[in-house]
């Protein structure tokens, strides 16, 4: 229970009190004090439950004007209480005037009974219809959203479903809104139906009632056909609802379903209908209204309802459509595939077959696609994270939430950078230092970024920073972050409060702290009525009270970047990983995608969209828009992205000036655009399987795919999808991309590669090439697999492994180069005390070969069996002016050593004495699993002796 709730449910005990009290009063004799404190508790309790509700209105007002969006705020509030007025009126009035009582019926009784009853039953009525009401108010005002949608959609010609004819905005809108309003109607009915019932009791111990409760029993009737009206247009419009079921192999509409269950629905439909004027005939003609009768019209029309509905088209699914089932089912099948394409974005797949994934990878083609090898990324965000937190996080308060993958210009050429916020997380401070004044108005901020090439990497394989430390220095073209201040963030919670009376700490400088004052416009001004109101919503009536706080003070809310977009847009979806920037002068702003989504698509198969959308299962969704929040001020902006979807576009009627254009927007929030990683997962699981277009290999299933597998802390796991430049055959350039590798279902082959542009122009935004199933080309767990059979890596691992370290494995990157696929994937090396990776090794790999170096540049020379330069890809230089040259290069055919032993190569004697390193921890491992420890504690002398010879061998000139 919130705190709010809690004062809530404490002014309702007052109320009920201050009833009680005034009720003692009335029935006895005693003291004018009973009746004051009655009527001060009934005050206080009405008093507060008003207030309650109106600062939260109050300070969702301030909020709404504060970010901008007042008008949403008025439209949101005004469309819910009209709805909820006019909901609840007309369910009064109508449940009132039909249960309403002549004096006629009252005619049997004596006069006493008569006035007692009469006044009893009135009661009731006003009582239960004030409920009744009540209910169907909130349910109005729940709808009152989707129906002022419904009302201002925009009409969408995209789709039209095959089967009724229906556009995609009837089911977006006007189909949802149908079956609330049937649900509201079904309401008013229910309370007027136990308005009758309560009435039946009541009334039921009365001699001469018999008027009174044929009466009654007229009206239950009128009642009961009203339901059963909305009943049959229930029935009707549940036909529609065949279109977002599974039925058999089908999705949608199946033969069955339109062949006999959809014109049985219709007659169903039919009889209720009927049914329900029957029972509204009798409530007028009393010949009709014999229970007797009514029951056998109510059972037989049930009894109809199932058969024709269930069983018959059961027999005809078994005895008809089974034995021919695929011939039956093409065109259903053919209307779910495309469908489910057009849903989730993928109608429109530019699909590239095979490249010649055979061809020989040459010198040529690797110095023609530099641009793309200078940006492979050999920092694994999870490896980085790690290492962040060890090198950059400078205090323990402080915390890098996420790595965020994005691309720069930096010296005149676009590169790809790993870059990361470091937010002020108070949980993380001292218990000793948790305050209302330090977790309000002291800690308020987290402080800069750190940002990384995402290929480069210093001698020791740690990262070499663009952006690092406090304050944040800048270096190799990044621009100077001018406004270091993160106020608001993707882990920042709770509200705070800035130019109070005391500073604010900005970032430790030595042994003291430097202080602040807030200088922006970020916030709501602390009147005394908004400290009043705030500290009522928040529970905390230190912003009341506090010396801290002064006219001038503000006070932050919703900080949390979700919450925030949330509050504003609740009918908005938000992906769960927005990214920071960092705009051309210097400042910070949170980027994030937004969608929108739909579970009413025709055809379209639904599909639980993961955790970016909290679990939310939907069967069209929408990158329609994006969002920025300016860190410093909390400034947001809505940026429309997709004019073609018709919720977007409606969202906008209703609520105008919540988007702009995106044609309007700064140059750098269009470089910035990111494809959202949550979207590009989701529609690889569906393009897995509705890849196959052709209703024949559907049917089968013979052809689906799934996500490639890698393997990191020894764990085997799918993909995820990678942000990485990426050329795709016949392109001109690179382009950044979203990537995800496909095998067979059971397989670890790689049947495909999809690339998801985030240049929002493009043409084709998503491509798949598609390779031959004519052969095998390695899928990146076949690659894996090579790595550990290759004996000299795998020994290196083996030993890497021990002696208190643990090995890392990067993402496995499969890049098309000219016709060749090329297989990168670097190797880190961490302290199993300490968690701080390192980057040793960079495997490279093509179909035939295998190899790995101290860098990229060294891999692509072993591999090529030549020299190689692409540049600009680590280890960096230590020293200004200094040049890496390429590695040693191992002659083709030779494996991953060979030729004139050079520095940084293995030789014979250090190969030698590696492999016995590894057989004495082999013979160590079995005496200590056997409970020998006597011998494994010579093994374990032995293989000091091993690796001390390893050591001299490795410092003798």
């Amino acid at each position: 229970m919130t705190g709010q709730t809690a004062m809530i449910s404490a002014f309702g005990v007052l109320l009920l009190v201050a009833v009680a009290i005034f009720i003692w009063v009335r029935r006895s004799k005693f003291g004018s004090w009973a009746l004051g404190l009655s009527v001060a508790l009934l005050l206080v309790a009405v008093a507060g439950l008003l207030f309650s509700a109106l600062a939260g209105i109050y300070t969702d007002f301030l909020f709404f004007t504060e970010v901008g969006y007042r008008q949403v705020f008025w439209t949101r509030t005004l469309a819910r209480i009209a709805a909820y007025l006019a909901g609840a009126v007309v369910a009064y009035a109508v449940v009132w005037a039909v249960t309403g009582l002549p004096r006629g019926l009252f005619a049997g009784m004596n006069a006493d009974d008569a006035r007692h009853t009469s006044q009893v039953l009135k009661w009731t009525h006003i009582v239960i219809a004030l409920v009744a009401a009540n209910f169907v108010g909130l349910g109005a005002s729940g709808l009152s959203l989707q129906l002022l949608a419904a009302v201002r959609q925009v009409a969408s010609t995209a789709y039209t479903d095959p089967i009724f004819g229906h556009s995609i905005s009837f089911y977006f809108f006007t189909y949802p809104v149908v079956r609330g309003l049937l649900g509201i109607l079904a309401g008013i009915a229910v309370g007027g139906m136990a308005v009758i019932g309560a009435s039946f009791l009541m009334a039921s111990s009365v001699p001469g009632d018999a008027a009174l409760r044929r009466g009654l029993r007229n009206r239950l009737s009128f009642f009961a056909g009203i339901l059963l009206l909305i009943a049959a247009v229930g029935v009707w419009i549940s036909m529609y609802g065949l279109l977002f079921q599974s039925n058999g192999v089908v999705f949608g509409v199946s033969n069955a379903d339109q062949v006999v269950r959809i014109p049985l629905i219709k007659v169903t439909a039919v009889g209720v209908l009927l049914c329900g004027i029957v029972f509204l005939l009798a409530s007028f003609k009393p010949r009709l209204a014999n229970p007797r009768f009514l029951g056998w019209v109510g059972a037989i029309t049930l009894i109809a309802y199932i058969l024709l509905v269930s069983g018959i088209p059961a027999l005809y699914q078994r005895f008809v459509v089974k034995p021919n089932e695929l011939s039956r089912e093409t065109p259903y099948l053919a209307n779910n595939i495309a469908a489910t394409n057009t849903a989730f974005g993928l109608s429109a797949v530019n699909v590239i077959p095979d490249p010649g994934t055979q061809t020989t990878l040459t010198t040529g083609a690797v110095i023609a696609n530099k641009d793309v090898l200078q940006n492979v990324r050999l920092w694994d965000w999870r490896a980085l994270a790690d290492t962040n937190e060890q090198l950059q996080s400078i205090r323990s308060y402080y915390k890098f939430n996420d790595i965020d993958i994005d691309r720069y210009t930096l010296n005149g050429t676009s590169q790809e950078v790993m870059i990361a916020a470091r937010e002020l997380d108070q949980s993380l401070l001292p218990d000793t230092s948790r305050s209302f004044v330090n977790d309000r108005l002291v800690y308020t901020h987290g402080f800069g970024v750190v940002a990384n090439g995402v290929s480069d990497f210093s001698s020791e394989g740690a990262p070499v920073y663009a952006v690092k430390d406090i304050p944040p220095v800048s270096s190799g073209g990044f621009v100077d972050i001018s406004e270091p201040r993160i106020y608001y963030g993707e882990g920042t919670s709770g509200f705070a409060i800035v130019k109070g009376n005391s500073s604010e700490f900005d970032y430790p400088q030595g042994d003291a702290n430097k202080q602040y004052q807030y200088t922006g416009n970020g916030g709501i001004r602390l009147s005394l009525i908004n400290r009043l109101a705030f500290s009522f919503v928040n529970q905390n009536v230190n912003i009341l009270i506090s010396g801290q706080i002064s006219s001038e003070s503000r006070i932050m809310v919703y900080r949390n970047l979700q919450e925030r977009i949330k509050h504003i847009a609740p009918f908005l979806e938000v992906d769960s990983d927005p990214y920071i920037v960092v705009d051309p002068e210097g400042k910070l702003f949170w980027f994030g995608q937004g969608y929108t989504t739909s579970q009413y698509f025709p055809y379209s198969e639904y599909y639980d969209a993961g955790t970016e959308l909290n679990g939310k299962v939907v069967n069209y969704i929408r990158n329609s828009f994006m969002y920025t929040v300016n860190a410093f001020d909390g400034t947001t902006i809505f940026y429309l992205i997709d004019k073609a979807d018709p919720i977007a576009a409606t969202i906008d009627r209703v609520y105008p000036g919540l988007f702009k254009s995106l044609d309007d927007a700064p140059s750098f929030v269009k470089e910035h655009y990111r494809y959202p990683s949550g979207l590009g997962a989701l529609q690889s699981r569906v393009f897995s399987k509705y890849h196959m277009t052709d209703p024949r290999v559907f049917y089968g299933q013979e052809d689906q795919w799934a996500v490639g597998k890698e393997r990191y802390l020894g764990t085997d796991t799918p993909i995820e999808p990678y942000y990485i430049f990426f050329r795709l055959p016949g392109s001109t350039g690179p382009v950044f991309s979203l990537v995800t590798p496909f095998t067979p279902v059971g397989k670890d082959n790689l049947v495909a590669l999809m690339a998801i542009s985030s240049d929002i122009g493009s043409p084709d935004r998503v491509s798949v090439i598609k390779f031959s199933k004519d052969r095998v080309v390695y899928g990146p767990f076949q690659v894996e697999a090579r790595i550990d059979q290759d004996t000299e890596i795998s020994k290196t691992l083996t030993l890497w492994n021990q002696q208190g370290s643990q090995v890392l494995r990067g993402n496995m990157l499969i890049l098309p180069v000219d016709g060749s696929l090329l297989y990168i994937e670097p190797i880190y090396l961490q302290s199993s005390s300490s968690k701080m990776p390192q980057i040793k090794k960079i495997v490279a790999a093509t179909k035939d070969k295998l190899v790995w170096g101290d860098n990229l540049d060294q891999a692509l020379s072993s591999l090529l069996g030549t020299p190689v330069d692409i540049g600009g890809v680590g280890p960096a230089t230590t020293e200004p002016g200094s040049v890496v040259t390429p590695g040693p290069v191992v002659p083709p055919g030779t494996g991953t050593t060979g030729g004139n032993v050079t520095p940084g190569m293995v030789t014979a004697e250090q190969k030698a004495l590696i492999a016995e390193a590894v057989a004495t921890m082999t013979r160590y491992k079995q005496y200590t699993a056997t409970g020998d420890f006597a011998n494994a504690g010579k093994e374990l002398k032995a293989l000091e002796d091993v690796l001390a010879k390893l050591d001299a061998l490795k410092t003798t000139p």
